[in-house]
């Protein structure tokens, strides 16, 4: 009896963690600098455009989860996203929606990894958003809560007047999600079998 305690206990904690934010896909910079930007922000323009054109190399896109593998030579693009305020002018704004297309190398169809906003964040910091859908063919569950960030770095202005009022970046991107409740019955459901196993 106690051993079975110890099961289902156990079964429990990994469905109570699986409740937690998994990072869902990530990458370190491509970029070899500022002569390779991912992004460009206009603030005067109230715009966002970027993207890894497909002819590039070295960008390495890591999934974790639902479906872990490591994808080398990845491109992305991204639909031109609209500053739609700047609370601080010139330094931080919000952003209408868009889509961003993860590409497998020598491939211009069936992305790896779609991701969906309805609004956004952007600032010399970075560009994301918390209220992403993720899909595509590495995406396997049903999540809840997805969230992206790039990470901006090697950032070059460009100088009109007195203002800084765009500037291109490299950047690393991070996302994660959590797993639906169905997603996690299943993973407390496999678990508890997989230790009852174990323990035979």
């Amino acid at each position: 009896m106690k051993k079975y305690g110890v099961l289902l206990v156990t079964a429990l904690l990994i469905v109570a963690s699986a409740q937690a934010s998994f990072t869902v896909a990530t990458f370190q910079s491509p970029s070899s600098g500022s002569s390779e930007p991912l992004f460009h922000v206009s603030w005067a323009d109230d715009l966002v455009t970027g993207g890894w054109d497909s002819s590039m190399q070295n960008l390495t896109l890591e999934f974790v989860w639902p479906m872990a593998g490591v994808f080398n030579n990845v491109w992305f693009d991204m639909t031109p996203v609209q500053i739609t305020a700047e609370p601080v002018p010139n330094e931080v704004g919000t952003t209408g929606g868009g889509t961003i297309n993860f590409y497998a190398e020598g491939t211009v169809a069936d992305p790896l990894m779609v991701i969906t906003f309805d609004s956004g964040y952007v600032s010399k910091y970075g560009f994301g958003s918390d209220d992403a859908v993720f899909s595509g063919s590495m995406i396997n569950q049903s999540l809840s809560e997805e969230l992206f960030s790039f990470s901006f770095a090697a950032i070059q202005y460009v100088k009109k007047s007195r203002d800084f009022d765009a500037f291109s970046a490299t950047a690393a991107f991070n996302s994660s999600a959590i797993p639906e409740p169905a997603t996690l019955s299943i993973l407390g459901l496999g678990a508890l079998a997989m230790l009852r196993r174990k323990r035979r």
